[in-house]
């Protein structure tokens, strides 16, 4: 398995086997290359700050995924489909669900909806 490094931590990767990934090896392996620029968190950190302060909330409904959110799942796909899913299977099971949750999170709800994809 490959290893790539990103400000001086190891990263084991898996790299695909295809001609755009062979020509990017040959043109940069063991190459370092400089961030232009840093990588933007802020709709991560907002989407984290606002189901934190709603989980009291979401743990009085029932939607566990949502009350029991850590920093680090906001960066997992699989646990960001559980989240979406939890979201669009209360808003199936019960009419009225989106209008109720916007009012107990200030209009939050259709903001965690929107990024949680």
């Amino acid at each position: 398995m490959s290893v790539c490094i990103i400000d001086g931590k190891e990263y084991r990767i898996e790299i695909a086997k295809t001609p755009f990934a062979t020509e990017w090896l040959r043109l940069f392996n063991n190459k370092s290359l400089p961030v232009k620029a840093r990588y933007d968190t802020n709709a991560y950190e907002k989407l984290y700050k606002v189901l934190n302060l709603h989980k009291d909330f979401f743990k009085k409904i029932k939607l566990q995924s949502l009350s029991n959110v850590s920093e680090n799942d906001l960066w997992d796909r699989k646990k960001l489909q559980e989240l979406h899913l939890e979201i669009v299977t209360f808003q199936k099971n019960y009419k009225k669900s989106t209008e109720m949750a916007n009012i107990n999170t200030n209009n939050d709800w259709d903001y965690i909806h929107a990024k949680n994809y």
